[in-house]
């Protein structure tokens, strides 16, 4: 069961790469393309299911050297 304490970025059927601060996202099923711009980017790499919101928010604000809400 996933906890919503600890969000977790889909990876099925996706193709992620990264571009300098930005990320792509392509998903295969519904073909559909996405670019996260930096502060997006580093939300997405946190979201690992292992990190909680309020420890996704304290460490893209170090990251990005900006607020984060």
């Amino acid at each position: 069961m996933l906890n919503p304490e600890t969000p977790r970025r889909l990876q099925r059927h996706l193709s992620v790469q990264q571009v300098g601060a930005e990320t792509l996202v392509y998903d295969e099923l519904r073909h559909q393309a996405f670019c996260l711009n930096e502060s997006s980017s580093a939300v997405w790499r946190l979201a690992d299911g292992e990190h909680t919101v309020a420890q996704i928010q304290a460490a893209a604000a170090v990251e990005l050297k900006a607020g984060v809400s």
